[in-house]
């Protein structure tokens, strides 16, 4: 393994593609009695990481999501997330989220750079933020329509065979056990989770990963076909009725 990360740091130090690596690990409103008609953002983070200077900035985006179809957290998703029902009542819908992050980065000085985002797998971008967008007919910016799945970057040879054996196939947690580096934070706290990665993605800075643009996965654009139960149309038009009064009372 060391003999793999010496030949990694001597490779020619070429340029990345980017100015810019933006870290997201959404948390999801998750069942594990039922299957849910979509699974919806709680939790959406970005973590930045300044390429040219292989520093993580310490300015983060950082919301809870209030969910309008599956409004009410599952037990399952409060003790994985430890994301609580009151975070997310008095959190934004899923459209301001979208708007705050493009505001966010705009007052960072990113959306005019060159920009990537990076995810631990193809949930966040490639599924999640796809299907919910769609499901709700939500229009979203195109710059979410591709990213980079550190896993397939992440060197397989810095792997050791019992990492392998103990987490098949390597997530988050055995990529930083790769490593050796300790968890910060909580895991599946989406914020925690999206700065551990983002330490992996520096580790592999320091050792000579280039960030290029054939890293890109497409997200992939197709038809979503829903039903959406009883149940879910009864609590989706009360939680509906709720914030009609809470805008009232605002006014």
């Amino acid at each position: 393994m060391e003999e793999a990360k010496q030949n990694l740091e001597d490779k020619i130090n070429l340029s990345h593609d980017f100015d810019y690596l933006l870290i997201l690990d959404f948390e999801a409103t998750c069942s594990n009695d039922e299957k849910l008609s979509v699974q919806e953002i709680i939790e959406f983070p970005i973590v930045i990481l300044d390429l040219q200077k292989n520093a993580i900035l310490s300015e983060c985006f950082h919301t809870y999501v209030k969910p309008t179809y599956h409004p009410i957290l599952t037990k399952f998703c409060t003790e994985l997330t430890h994301i609580t029902q009151e975070q997310v009542d008095k959190g934004v819908i899923l459209e301001q989220a979208i708007q705050q992050v493009d505001e966010f980065l705009n007052k960072m000085g990113i959306i005019d750079k060159k920009f990537a985002f990076v995810c631990c797998g193809n949930f966040d971008l490639g599924q999640c933020l796809r299907l919910e967008t769609k499901f709700k007919k939500i229009n979203y910016p195109k710059y979410y329509k591709s990213y980079i799945n550190i896993k397939k970057q992440f060197p397989k040879e810095w792997y050791t065979e019992s990492i392998i054996k103990w987490d098949k196939p390597p997530g988050m947690v055995a990529m930083l056990k790769a490593i050796n580096l300790e968890l910060e934070g909580t895991h599946h706290s989406g914020i925690d989770d999206s700065k551990n990665i983002a330490r992996i993605a520096q580790y592999m800075i320091k050792h000579n990963i280039i960030w290029t643009k054939k890293m890109l996965s497409l997200v992939q654009e197709d038809k979503v076909k829903v039903k959406i139960t009883k149940k879910e149309k009864k609590l989706l038009k009360q939680n509906e009725q709720k914030d009609n009064m809470e805008t009232t009372n605002i006014e």
